[in-house]
């Protein structure tokens, strides 16, 4: 985020934030309403997108455990798949709230 701040000027790269953030909520959504369906073939492009855009703005560890959700996806391990979905929320509810912290500095 600091490259994108300093590449940007602040509204700018807020906005960029702010996309990226929604997409990766949206997509998120999707993807629950897509487990709960049993619909494991519809998470795979959303779990790539979300690993890309957060690997973009340096959301690492989100970006990681949606790579990590492609992995149990092509495994086809369900168990392993409902974890790392549990995680890879957790991850984005904390980069939310340090994005807003990183704001507020």
């Amino acid at each position: 985020m600091n490259r994108l701040f300093a590449l940007k000027d602040a509204a700018e790269a807020e906005e960029v934030i702010c996309r990226v953030l929604e997409d990766i909520a949206l997509r998120l959504d999707m993807m629950q309403t897509d487990m709960a369906k049993s619909a494991f073939s519809k998470l795979v492009k959303p779990a790539a997108r979300i690993a890309a855009v957060a690997d973009q703005i340096g959301l690492t560890e989100v970006a990681i455990a949606a790579g990590h959700v492609s992995q149990c996806l092509e495994q086809r391990d369900g168990v392993a798949l409902e974890a790392t979905m549990a995680r890879l929320e957790r991850g984005f509810d904390v980069a939310v709230s340090e994005v807003w912290n990183f704001r507020d500095h």
